[in-house]
């Protein structure tokens, strides 16, 4: 936890409001999207603490076989565990012949995943086709397969 254990900032009292009115933008080669913040800073400089919801109005993530499209996400703070925020997001992406759906929910320091496929696969086998490109089935199958999608096209 941050805290300021010495005088003057153990004594400052903060109220602080950090809002965009206006989305900003994310625009590197990892990520492209727009993102709110409406968040207040308050307590002391010993105690302080966090309120309100990080909202991920649009972002694209380009991972190595696919795009990652967040259709929803919030990421939430609470004064009761202002350094620990709760994660709900939700995003989709086109892999081949399948659509992927991700739900990431949960505390930040212990957030649950759930992928999830159309048509359906085990959920190993989407989180393979994510990072790899190809299924549980296809990587074991063919020891190669990984090394010739890593090469140049």
């Amino acid at each position: 936890m941050i805290s300021f254990r010495n005088p003057p900032l153990r004594d400052w009292k903060f109220d602080v409001a950090i809002r965009t009115s206006d989305p900003f933008l994310v625009q590197s080669n990892l990520a492209n999207g727009r993102i709110l913040v409406d968040l207040r800073l308050g307590g002391t400089g010993l105690a302080p603490w966090i309120d309100g919801v990080i909202a991920i109005e649009k972002l694209t993530a380009s991972l190595l076989f696919s795009r990652l499209n967040i259709t929803s996400g919030q990421i939430f703070f609470t004064p009761q565990e202002p350094f620990v925020p709760r994660l709900n997001i939700q995003g989709t992406s086109s892999i081949r012949d399948y659509r992927v759906t991700v739900n990431i929910t949960g505390p930040i320091t212990e957030p649950d995943a759930l992928f999830t496929s159309d048509p359906p696969l085990p959920q190993a086998d989407v989180v393979s086709l994510i990072a790899t490109g190809l299924t549980t089935k296809e990587l074991t199958s063919d020891p190669n397969a990984l090394a010739g999608r890593a090469g140049p096209e």
